[in-house]
Formats: C-alpha cells, structure tokens, sequence
C-alpha cells in the first residue's frame, strides 16, 4: 500500500486526480488488487467530483465480493441518484440498461438478499424507467424465497403502470388482498388505482378507488389523473 499512496500522492500532484479515466483506473487497481485496500479506494472515491459509471461498477463489484458486502448497495444507491452518471436523456437509454444489467449480475452475487435490498433494486430500476428489469427482479426475490412488503409491492405496481402489464398487476392486486393490505395501506391503494388507469382499465381503477378506506391528498390525485389519462 505504500507504493500505492506513493503513486496516488503522483496523481495529485500531477492534476491526474481530475481526470476520471485515470483516476477511475487507480480505484480499480486498488478495489480489486490482491496488493490494494478496498477502504482506500473507497477514500479516493468520495473525493472524485463527478464519479463515471466505471467507477461505481468497480466499488459495486469489490463490495459484493468483500466481507462487507451490503457496502455494495450503498454505491448502488449514490449510482441511482446520480444523474451524471447515468443521464435519463433518450439516447443514454441503452447504456442505462447495460449499466443496471451489470449491478444486476454483481447483485446476484450478494448472499441472501433480504426485502429492503430487493427494494433498492427495484427502486432504481422503476425510477430510471426500466420497468421490464424492475418485474423481472420481483419475480426473482418471489423465486428466491423473500416475501414482499408493502413498499416492495407498491414499487412494483409502478412497474406494471408503466409497462402497461396488467396480468402482473391483477396478481398483485389479489396477493395483497388476500393480506387485508389493501384495507390498510393507502399507498398500495393509490398505486392500483394509477396501475389500472395505465392499463385501460379505468373501471377498475374506480373500483378500487372507492373500495379505499382510507384517503389522502396523492390518492384523489391518482384518481383525478386515472380520469384524465383516459379522456374524462
């Protein structure tokens, strides 16, 4: 690690530290180098300015292979939110799904996965618009076991809104039923209302609306943007 920092404090000196393709190469080398320090890589990443998705994808893979491997959802998570890594243009979309496929491998590399990480899997992949990679992984944390919560399954109602499947949303519907959720999560509620809307189903999306017993100011939005959506 001497000689490591020995070439950092070079880089430094020598203005390579703002250059992300160098730099971006040194964390590599040092995350994933017998010889390296996952911890000091982390160090020269937090004081990179704007973080390239090569980066992240180094920091994401050395944690999930590491004995600290939920470390790798928390990059994950600054991935997400970082809209300089990865752009929400129209012509970034390819490399957006390239990107997340790759976090999805890494992440099936993580050992038992509990439901507050499937969320922030799913979260990320609704958020960025990639609604098929968000259902596919719902139907592999079913696959592996976990039980979805409240959160998981309105993230994934999401999903079914803007993929417009509606088989996948149906089922939901009745998972949650069967759970008396519905009765009381009104966020479950509102997501089904939008779902339904998106899916042509403006019928049942009232339906559901009026069976809600409880309300707040985001479900009458739903219900009044459900209208809308279909030309009423």
């Amino acid at each position: 690690m001497r000689q490591f920092k020995a070439i950092h404090a070079l880089f430094i000196v020598n203005g390579l530290h703002l250059n992300n393709y160098a730099i971006s190469k040194l964390i590599s080398f040092c995350a994933l180098s017998n010889s390296g320090s996952l911890s000091y890589a982390s160090l020269i990443f937090s004081q990179i300015q704007n973080p390239n998705l090569f980066a992240y994808n180094t920091l994401i893979r050395a944690y999930s292979r590491s004995s600290t491997p939920q470390l790798a959802l928390h990059y994950f998570q600054l991935m997400l939110d970082d809209e300089n890594a990865c752009p929400d243009s129209a012509g970034s979309f390819l490399r957006r799904v390239l990107c997340y496929g790759r976090c999805r491998k890494l992440f099936d590399e993580i050992p038992n996965l509990d439901v507050v990480q499937w969320n922030v899997l799913l979260n990320g992949y609704v958020r960025r618009g990639l609604a098929p990679e968000a259902l596919n992984a719902f139907r592999n944390m079913l696959v592996s076991g976990v039980e979805p919560d409240e959160f998981c399954l309105t993230t994934a109602l999401k999903g079914c809104a803007q993929l417009g499947a509606l088989q996948q949303g149906k089922w939901i519907h009745e998972y949650v039923t069967k759970r008396k959720w519905l009765e009381a999560d009104v966020f479950i509620g509102t997501a089904l209302v939008d779902m339904y809307a998106k899916c042509g189903c403006i019928d049942r999306s009232v339906e559901v609306f009026e069976g809600m017993t409880k309300r707040n100011v985001f479900s009458w939005s739903a219900m009044i943007g459900a209208l809308h959506y279909m030309g009423m």
